[in-house]
This record gives C-alpha cells, structure tokens and sequence, in this order.
C-alpha cells in the first residue's frame, strides 16, 4: 500500500465503493530504511470541519491535527510512532 492515497482510492471512499476501506482507513505504518516507520492515521467522519488524534494515554491537549483530503469528511495526518501500540482517540468537530 502506497502512503499516499491515489484519486480513484479517494473516490471509492467517498462513494461507499470501497471493497476494503480499512485497508486505507485507520492506522498504518509505514516501513522507511534506516528510520522509524511512518505512523499514519486515516478517517473519514462525514460533516466533520476537523479531526484530530492523540495516543490514548496522552491528554487531549498533544491531538494533533490531520489534514482534509476530501470535503466529505476523509482526512489524514502523521502521529508518533510508538511501541508498544495503543489505542489512538480523535477529536472530532463538526458542522453543527
């Protein structure tokens, strides 16, 4: 899997097209060589204006902000890489 999402992948999620969209959405790493993986968290959460996302055992106030890819609610963004892996929370604000 590519880290970065391709035009028609986009559309599949949007469109409910998608035959495995957790293979895209959620969290996944990265492998690089000689580095620490690339942590990466993907939603979609439709009418969300911004989502953000902090490791479980951190305070709301580390979330770290994803970037919107798609107007309907599809966004992504890095989070630290960590081991052992917990569970990650979102921030979540919508239109209303």
């Amino acid at each position: 899997m590519s880290i970065v999402l391709n035009a028609a992948q986009i559309a599949d999620l949007i469109n409910a097209t998608c035959s495995e969209p957790r293979s895209l959405l959620g969290y996944h790493e990265f492998v690089r060589k000689q580095d620490l993986p690339v942590a990466l968290v993907r939603v979609l959460e439709r009418d969300a204006l911004e989502v953000s996302v902090f490791w479980e055992d951190e305070s709301e106030a580390s979330a770290r902000p994803l970037t919107q890819l798609h107007p309907a609610g599809l966004f992504e963004g890095r989070i630290n890489y960590r081991r052992p892996l917990v569970p990650y929370r979102l921030l979540v604000r919508y239109r209303d």
